[in-house]
């Protein structure tokens, strides 16, 4: 299997922000970063309180660095499915993180991997039939077109 060289990023392109004592945890929320984010755009005590205390494990998705979109895509899902160990899983993207989750969870799905997310929550973003109609910088930034 191919790797892809990443450049500079924030950090690892997974952090474990609130780890378990115990494995498997009872439950598992994986969260990818905004734009220009890093495992430091989600506050650690915040998620630390998600109950039942202790037994949520909660990981960062840094998906930066990449020159291509579809070389991180791949790099990100070799992680993500990764946790095939039947954890219920929820996965929160913001942002462009949104954008990388739903891509990542349409690889989960054509894969057949067993690790599908048993919800996911999406923030600042579109949703994926309404982002090609509403979301077009060119017209704001003409240096784009």
């Amino acid at each position: 299997e191919r790797h892809f060289k990443r450049g500079p990023a924030p950090n690892d392109v997974l952090v474990n922000l609130v780890p378990t004592a115990d494995y498997p945890p009872l439950q598992r929320y994986l969260l990818f970063t905004p734009e220009f984010g890093s495992a430091d755009s989600y506050e650690r005590e915040a998620w630390s309180q998600l109950e039942p205390a202790g037994k949520v494990d909660v990981w960062v998705i840094s998906w930066q660095g990449w020159e291509r979109f579809d070389q991180m895509l791949t790099e990100v899902f070799r992680w993500v499915v990764a946790f095939a160990d039947g954890v219920s899983t929820i996965w929160f993207g913001h942002g462009t993180g949104a954008i990388v989750m739903y891509e990542c969870m349409k690889l989960l799905q054509r894969h057949q991997a067993p690790c599908l997310p048993v919800a996911v929550v999406a923030s600042g973003c579109p949703a994926p039939h309404l982002f090609a109609s509403g979301f077009k910088p060119w017209e704001q930034h003409p240096a784009l077109s």
